[in-house]
């Protein structure tokens, strides 16, 4: 009998992910080119999205100048495919592991000094706007014009004409980021995590070395960070300084996270979801009415959604949906 209730448990447990997993291997063949953008981009947001909880939501480090590592990832991928015609898939590990060398030394320094809250959200950007400067006057960086990725078909380096392949692998990103995030939430790093973000001195009067949970945190989080920036450099075939290094994209993370729960494993993916749509919706209505800027009106909807929830929803949508699924789902 209870070897019966296990066996429901886990078919609940694998229905609907399997489900929403095979609508999206299908998904392609089934709409135009355009939504077929808006879903890649949403992905791949998505699992940046991910990235950030690492950090921001299971250990409390609350990032605002993510893009960052974005941005290295960007150009660790660009750089080398457009000037010495090295393969994607080299430039993406490069700058993965650039960024996880840049996020321990900020980590380890930012606690070394003990600056918390304010002072290390406010210590992110200046970490990313001083990036994002160095890219708008560097010549080899291609200024404030960015660099263009050249159009050509070269799987080996993953250049494709279509959007499709960059379609799949962003779906494969999200795959993995959750099974990463999934492992994480139930090793004893999760419980580390979550025992700093609660009580930094309870934790270190219990033995955890809060310093080092940190800075792991804030690698990891650097490293899947960086990876995701040159998938989205090459998918959107351009590198400029101002997309990836600018605070709309690290801010898109945090508000993503904090919107579908963070310190879950499907939180960002469902505040992400949440947020495409409402973008999308917000942009058409702006194009229709005429005399109004769809990115206001944008920043207006998601400013009232982020009200929304914190008022009513503190812990996020994705907790609120979990809790009112049947108790045999999600015994």
């Amino acid at each position: 009998m209870k070897l019966t209730k296990n066996n429901n448990v886990l078919s609940y447990r694998l229905i609907a992910p399997s489900t929403i997993l095979a609508a999206f291997l299908i998904i392609p063949f089934f709409v135009g080119s355009y939504l077929i953008q808006v879903i890649l981009f949403g992905l791949i947001t998505a699992y940046l999205c991910g990235a950030w909880n690492i950090s921001g939501g299971y250990g409390g480090l609350v990032s605002f100048g993510h893009g960052a590592f974005i941005g290295i990832g960007a150009y660790a991928t660009a750089i080398p495919l457009v000037y010495y015609e090295l393969p994607g898939w080299l430039g993406i590990l490069l700058g993965g592991a650039i960024s996880a060398a840049c996020g321990y030394v900020l980590s380890w320094t930012i606690c070394r000094f003990q600056v918390k809250g304010f002072y290390f959200a406010v210590s992110t950007i200046l970490f990313a706007e001083i990036l994002m400067s160095v890219a708008t006057w560097s010549r080899y960086l291609g200024r404030g014009m960015g660099v263009p990725l050249p159009s050509v078909a070269n799987a080996f380096n993953l250049q494709f004409l279509g959007v499709i392949p960059y379609y799949y692998m962003a779906l494969l990103l999200v795959c993995l980021m959750i099974l990463i995030t999934h492992q994480i939430e139930r090793s004893r790093l999760g419980w580390y995590l979550r025992a700093t973000r609660q009580s930094e001195d309870a934790s270190s009067a219990l033995g955890i070395d809060v310093t080092m949970v940190k800075v792991i945190a804030m690698t990891l989080s650097a490293f899947l960070t960086g990876v995701g920036g040159g998938v989205y450099v090459l998918a959107l075939r351009y590198c400029s300084p101002y997309d990836v290094f600018g605070i709309m994209f690290s801010t898109t993370l945090m508000l993503g996270t904090l919107l579908g729960g963070r310190g879950t494993v499907y939180g960002p993916i469902i505040g992400i979801a949440m947020l495409t749509v409402v973008k999308e919706v917000l942009t058409f209505s702006a194009e229709a009415l005429g005399g109004i800027s769809s990115f206001a009106l944008v920043l207006v909807g998601w400013g009232i959604i982020l009200c929304f929830v914190a008022k009513f929803l503190p812990n996020g949508i994705g907790p609120w949906i979990w809790n009112r699924l049947p108790k045999k789902a999600v015994a």
